[in-house]
């Protein structure tokens, strides 16, 4: 069952009622690579028969929460579904005070990895775009690695150099534009997203700033990614892992009432960008 129920694209789970083609319509507006919408297609696909007895009048036996954007406006919502008995998991980082089941990538090891990676090619002024706060832990645990890898560096993070920006090439391209309108030196950047890299990419080039003259990384590793000029340095996510996670993790809370926290790793891809 589709339904913006807490304020993010969700996705639940019915054995009689399940629109395949509807649910492959949502993944493609929502997934941002294609073996994104793949794998969870075919878990999806595999595993819906196995679901049994609907939880409430919307006869879907679980959710899985696919996207969010400021955790701190939808977590009333959460509490809801919490106080339903309903069955979900999110894709979102989690921790204490976190509500639901959790899937995420490693975030606070792939900050820290793409700022060791831009250290150890002698950047020592590295700027952060993203919006690392409460409302979106993911960020800030990205922020969190970046901060750890400089620290052990020597270096103190410099709040001039950290621009808050959605994971959005239009925020990705302002927050660039306000870095250089702020006439502090930075010859890096770290964004929280590949899109808003990409923003960024394009005002340094617009700005006559050369990239990787200027390096960039951005996390998620979108099939943009390896498209964009040039080709971004990014944090690459396991798609496949994720989607089957969701899948195994929701099953699991359905069959058993019990859910465990997973955290998949990332890894640094190295392309033109840096």
């Amino acid at each position: 069952m589709l339904e913006p129920c807490v304020g993010a694209p969700v996705l639940g789970l019915e054995p009689e009622r399940l629109d395949l083609a509807t649910h492959r319509h949502v993944a493609q507006q929502r997934c941002e690579s294609r073996r994104q919408v793949e794998t969870a297609w075919r878990s999806l696909r595999r595993r819906a028969g196995l679901l049994g007895h609907p939880f409430d009048s919307r006869k879907a036996d679980g959710i899985i929460l696919l996207g969010y954007g400021d955790y701190l406006e939808y977590r009333p919502k959460l509490e809801q579904l919490v106080d339903r008995g309903a069955h979900f998991v999110r894709w979102g980082t989690g921790g204490d005070g976190q509500l639901g089941m959790t899937v995420s990538s490693d975030n606070e090891r792939g900050g820290f990895e793409a700022a060791t990676h831009l250290l150890q090619q002698g950047r020592r002024m590295i700027a952060f775009i993203g919006t690392a706060g409460p409302g979106f832990p993911e960020v800030q645990e990205r922020w969190r690695g970046y901060s750890r890898a400089l620290r052990a560096a020597g270096i103190a993070p410099d709040e001039r150099l950290q621009v808050d920006a959605a994971p959005d090439e239009g925020d990705g391209r302002a927050a660039a534009e306000r870095l250089l309108a702020r006439g502090v030196d930075f010859d890096a950047i770290f964004a929280a997203s590949d899109v808003a890299a990409i923003g960024a990419m394009h005002a340094l080039q617009q700005a006559g700033r050369d990239v990787p003259e200027v390096a960039v990384v951005g996390f998620d590793d979108i099939p943009a990614a390896c498209l964009a000029s040039p080709p971004l340095t990014t944090v690459t996510q396991d798609a496949r892992a994720a989607a089957e996670a969701l899948v195994d993790g929701l099953i699991e809370a359905i069959e058993t009432g019990k859910t465990t926290d997973v955290v998949l790793p990332v890894r640094l891809t190295v392309r033109g960008s840096s």
